[in-house]
């Protein structure tokens, strides 16, 4: 699935997560944010309405794209990583042309807060998670 919104506000993650409630098998997440694209006015209603939905076991990878600090990619992080249950999917992050992080979860002693993971950068990433097969054309 690739979600393009043009905003990390909460109304556009709660219509995210919303969404994701329909699509319990799901493998593949891209999130991209491009503020040029989709930008409608809010109405606000999917903040009364949201229901986090059930795990997604199937998840292997989300890839986020285009956000503009590391706040906000904590941000949306943070609201995923609870459908993940058991599962381990790789989280990763694509920002200034091609650094890739990945999400990993830190140790305790390391831990500031209460978010126990950080975005490190990585060399190496299986091809299989780079691009949604649509992003090319």
């Amino acid at each position: 699935l690739w979600w393009i919104d043009f905003s990390t506000e909460r109304e556009s993650i709660n219509a995210l997560l919303c969404f994701l409630k329909l699509c319990p098998k799901l493998e593949r997440l891209y999130v991209t944010l491009d503020p040029k694209c989709y930008n409608l006015p809010s109405t606000g209603k999917f903040s009364a309405l949201v229901t986090v939905p059930d795990k997604l076991h199937d998840l292997k990878v989300v890839k986020l794209e285009g956000f503009a600090d590391v706040e906000k990619e904590n941000f949306i992080a943070r609201r995923l990583i609870p459908l993940f249950g058991e599962n381990n999917p790789v989280i990763i992050s694509k920002s200034k042309g091609k650094c890739l992080k990945h999400l990993v979860k830190i140790a305790k002693l390391e831990k500031k807060g209460k978010y126990p993971y950080k975005f490190k950068t990585v060399k190496n990433i299986d091809e299989k998670f780079l691009d949604h097969v649509h992003m090319k054309l």
